[in-house]
């Protein structure tokens, strides 16, 4: 396609970095430092609560601290502890992984090297964690800029997230602006609100068939399709 746009905003989780290897470490580490036993039962159970509530935030239904708090109720309850503690340890077991999918990390060396666009981060979660992972990752080196939701105080798919990025920018042209993304109730449906042009990403291929309504201006399967759409060699 012939790229008009001036500035990348990239999803991290799941675009970028391996959040669901990230969280299936997380979630065993909490369950080794209370001596149970890990199963995969207990982190699929988890995984589908956790993400429950983040579509409950992009919704607008519950507060960000209503899905900290509340997403662990269920297995403190089931252990006889704190909701609130094994969230602490969660966020502190997933701030120090670096688990890239397999060719992000060269296809975002490429898009750097090329010096074609400006490529910002554009994540929904906790200022600690997401930043944790980056460092460990060493992402930053590859990117103009970081937003997060909770330092932005909006997340996406709400209007205002990207509001705030084309402030901190100093353009509010959304035409201006890609929104690369495996979400599509967050990255897709944050860049319809705003006007911006998208595309869904899937790294593994799995690019899904119902879209939910949503407009989808590009597909990428592959870190080489993405690298083919915007035309960097």
């Amino acid at each position: 396609m012939e790229m008009r746009h001036k500035y990348l905003l990239l999803d991290m989780d799941m675009t970028l970095l391996n959040f669901k290897k990230s969280e299936k470490y997380a979630f065993k580490e909490i369950m080794d430092s209370l001596g149970l036993t890990f199963t995969e039962d207990d982190y699929i159970r988890y995984s589908h609560i956790n993400d429950e509530f983040w579509k409950k935030l992009e919704k607008g239904l519950i507060t960000r601290k209503q899905l900290l708090d509340g997403r662990f109720s269920e297995f403190a309850e089931k252990w006889g502890t704190d909701s609130v503690k094994l969230n602490e340890m969660f966020i502190n077991n997933l701030a120090g992984r670096n688990d890239w999918l397999p060719g992000a990390e060269d296809f975002l060396r490429t898009l750097h090297e090329s010096g074609k666009y400006p490529v910002y981060i554009a994540t929904n979660g906790p200022v600690f964690t997401v930043m944790g992972r980056i460092n460990a990752s060493g992402l930053a080196k590859y990117v103009d800029d970081i937003f997060i939701s909770e330092a932005l105080g909006a997340s996406k798919p709400d209007p205002a997230f990207f509001e705030r990025i084309f402030d901190k920018i100093g353009d509010h042209d959304s035409s201006n602006y890609l929104m690369i993304g495996d979400r599509l109730s967050s990255d897709i449906k944050g860049a319809n609100n705003v006007g911006m042009e998208c595309i869904l990403f899937a790294h593994d291929g799995n690019l899904p068939e119902d879209l939910g309504g949503y407009k989808v201006d590009h597909f990428a399967g592959s870190y080489k399709e993405l690298q083919d759409l915007l035309e960097v060699p």
